[in-house]
């Protein structure tokens, strides 16, 4: 019996440093998650700014072309 037990212990079972360890690499790796999340997010946050002040700069542009337009369709009706 004190045999199977010392195999048992040397062969399948965790031991607390094995406990220890895992815990200590499992902290590890949230954090570097939580980074990897963090530095996702900035880059989304940066990109969509980048997006909308294109799509703002787009409008005013549109918004002068249809202003000129307009002004030039007034004027010929005028003449």
């Amino acid at each position: 019996m004190l045999v199977m037990v010392t195999h048992a212990l040397s062969e399948g079972l965790a031991t607390k440093d094995d406990v220890r360890e895992l815990k200590a690499d499992l902290a590890a790796l949230d954090t570097k998650i939580d980074n990897g999340l963090e530095a996702l997010e900035s880059k989304i946050d940066n990109g969509l700014a980048v997006l909308e002040s294109k799509i703002d700069n787009g409008l005013e542009a549109l918004e002068s072309k249809i202003d000129n337009g307009l002004e030039a369709l007034e004027s010929k009706i005028d003449n």
